[in-house]
C-alpha cells in the first residue's frame, strides 16, 4: 500500500443541537471499532505531509466516555492546517456495518471541513472514498454518523477516516467512540439519486454521472454525502453499478465515466445493490459542441432586499450593488467582456482563457457587507473548463488583516454546456471577514491555453 504521504497532493485534488432521546443509545456493536480509549489494534493514523504532522494526539484528559479521546488540533492558517487519514494494516471487512458513528465537540463552535472514510490511497482516487463536507461542531459532544452507501463492498478497506480542516483561525477538535456500526436505516434515511440531465457530448468527450445522495445525522440534520471532488460532487461512483441504452453511441465505465462514441442519444441509469436510482442522465453525442449559451440562466427566486447583496444579476430581479471592476487589471486572463445570449434580454459576464480573474469593489466602498448572509449563489456556464475555483478576500486595509478563502467547484458540479446553478456556503470561506470583502477571485483549476477557460457569468449575489 501507497504512503500517504507523499500522494496527498493527488487526494485532495475538495447554534447546539439537542439529540432526541431516541438517540441516546448506542448502535448494535456489530462493525469495526477503530478508537475507544486508543487506537485499536493494527489501526493508526497517518499525517498528510503537507499537515502539521502533529495535528492529530490522544487526549487523555477529555473524553466522551472512558479515559481519552483523538484530539484534531487545527492551526492558524499561517501555521498550516490539519490533515490525515487513519488506516488499518490488514483490511477490514466492514459489510456487517452501515455506517461509521463517533462522537465530536470542539473548543468553540466551528464547522469541519472534510470528514470521512476510504482514504487508503490505494487506488488513488480510492474507490469508496467518502466524505462529509462542512459538519459543524459545537462545545457539547454531538453524535454523528456518515452512511456507507452499500456496506457489502467494503470487505477488505484500509482507510478507517480521513480528515482535514484549513480554517483560518486555529481551534481544537475532539472525536470519541469512532467505529463502524449498524444503525437503524429509518434513521439514516439514506437517499441517493442520479441527477437528471440531458445535454450534448462531443464524439470522443467524456462527462461524469451526476450522482447526489443525502442522509439524516442522529441529530436530525439532513446532510449531504459526497466523495472528494467537491461539496456536491456526489457519492463515490465506485458504490453504484451504470449501464448506458446505447453502448455503441455512449459507453459508461465503472467509475461513472461516461465517453461519446458515435453521433446518436443514449441514456445512462445507475444502480445501487442492485436497486434502480431515480433519475437519469441523456446524452445527445454530437461532432460540434456548443461554445456559448443559448438560453438565459435561471432567474433568480424572489427574496426580501435585506435578504440579499446582489452584485450582478442580468434579470434585474435584484437590485445591484456597485462593483468597480469585473475584471481588474492584474487578472490572468483575455480581454474582459460581455455576452449577449440570442434571443433573450440576458446579457452575462463573459471570461475567455482565464487563469485567475478579480473582481473588485475597493473604491469608493464601503466594502461589500455579506456578515448577515449565509450563502453565495452564482450561475456558470463553460463549454471547455473542467471545474472553478471562488475566491474571497478580505480587505480592510491589507488582505492579510481580513483573510482570504477559496473553494474549489469540481467537474461533477461545474458541467459543461448547461447552466450551472451553484449554493456555496459562506462557512466555506474560514477566516475572512464576511463585513469587508473586497475581492471575489474566479480561478481556473485546469488552465490550458488556447482551449479551456471561458466562462459565462450571471446571478452573483450573497442570499440568506
Amino acid at each position: 500500500m501507497a504512503h500517504p504521504r507523499w500522494l496527498m497532493a493527488l487526494a485532495l485534488a475538495a447554534g447546539p443541537l439537542a439529540l432526541a432521546g431516541c438517540f441516546d443509545e448506542p448502535p448494535v456493536e456489530v462493525g469495526v471499532p477503530v478508537f475507544g480509549d486508543r487506537f485499536d489494534d493494527g489501526i493508526s493514523p497517518n499525517p498528510f505531509d503537507t499537515s502539521v504532522l502533529t495535528a492529530l494526539t490522544v487526549d487523555g484528559a477529555k473524553a466522551y466516555s472512558g479515559s481519552s479521546s483523538i484530539r484534531l488540533d487545527v492551526p492558524a492558517q499561517a501555521a498550516g492546517y490539519c490533515g490525515g487519514a487513519v488506516l488499518s494494516a490488514a483490511p477490514q471487512d466492514l459489510s456487517a456495518a452501515n455506517a461509521l458513528v463517533f462522537w465530536a465537540t470542539a473548543s468553540r463552535d466551528a464547522t469541519w471541513g472534510r470528514l470521512g472514510f476510504g482514504l487508503n490511497f490505494d487506488p488513488l482516487p480510492s474507490t469508496y472514498q467518502t466524505t462529509v463536507f462542512d459538519l459543524p461542531l459545537t462545545t457539547t459532544w454531538e453524535r454523528h454518523l456518515i452512511p456507507i452507501p452499500d456496506p457489502s463492498l467494503l470487505t477488505a478497506e484500509h482507510g478507517m477516516l480521513w480528515y482535514v480542516d484549513t480554517e483560518a483561525t486555529g481551534y481544537s477538535a475532539w472525536l470519541d467512540d469512532v467505529r463502524f456500526d449498524r444503525v437503524d436505516p429509518s434513521v439514516i434515511n439514506f437517499s441517493p439519486s442520479l441527477v437528471s440531465d440531458t445535454g450534448p457530448l462531443l464524439v470522443g468527450g467524456t462527462v461524469k454521472v451526476p450522482l447526489a445522495a443525502t442522509y439524516t445525522d442522529f441529530d436530525g440534520t439532513e446532510r449531504s454525502l459526497d466523495s472528494i471532488d467537491a461539496a456536491g460532487s456526489g457519492p463515490a461512483p465506485g458504490f453504484f453499478t451504470f449501464s448506458s441504452t446505447n453502448p455503441s453511441v455512449a459507453r459508461v465505465d465503472a467509475a461513472g465515466q461516461v465517453t461519446g462514441l458515435a453521433v446518436g442519444q443514449a441514456v445512462v441509469t445507475a444502480r445501487l445493490a442492485g436497486a434502480l436510482l431515480p433519475g437519469e442522465l441523456t446524452v445527445d453525442v454530437v461532432t460540434t459542441a456548443p461554445v456559448q449559451p443559448a438560453v438565459a440562466a435561471p432567474a433568480p427566486p424572489a427574496r426580501a432586499a435585506a435578504d440579499v447583496v446582489s452584485l450582478y444579476n442580468s434579470g434585474h430581479v435584484y437590485a445591484d450593488r456597485a462593483v468597480d471592476t469585473w475584471q481588474t487589471s492584474w487578472s490572468s486572463s483575455g480581454a474582459p467582456g460581455t455576452f449577449a445570449i440570442p434571443g433573450t434580454s440576458s446579457t452575462v459576464k463573459k471570461y475567455t482563457g482565464l487563469v485567475f480573474a478579480g473582481v473588485e469593489f475597493l473604491t469608493p466602498g464601503p466594502h461589500v457587507n455579506a456578515s448577515g448572509m449565509t450563502t453565495l449563489h452564482l450561475d456558470v456556464w463553460t463549454p471547455n473548463a473542467a471545474g472553478l475555483g471562488v475566491k474571497l478576500v478580505g480587505w480592510n486595509g491589507t488582505v492579510a488583516s481580513t483573510g482570504e478563502a477559496q473553494v474549489d467547484l469540481g467537474s461533477s458540479v461545474v458541467r459543461k454546456y448547461r447552466w450551472n446553478s451553484i449554493e456555496i456556503p459562506l462557512s466555506r470561506f474560514p477566516g475572512v471577514d464576511l463585513a469587508n470583502i473586497g475581492q471575489i477571485v474566479w480561478v481556473n483549476p485546469t488552465p490550458s491555453p488556447g482551449t479551456n477557460g471561458t466562462f459565462f457569468v450571471d446571478n452573483v449575489y450573497f442570499h440568506k
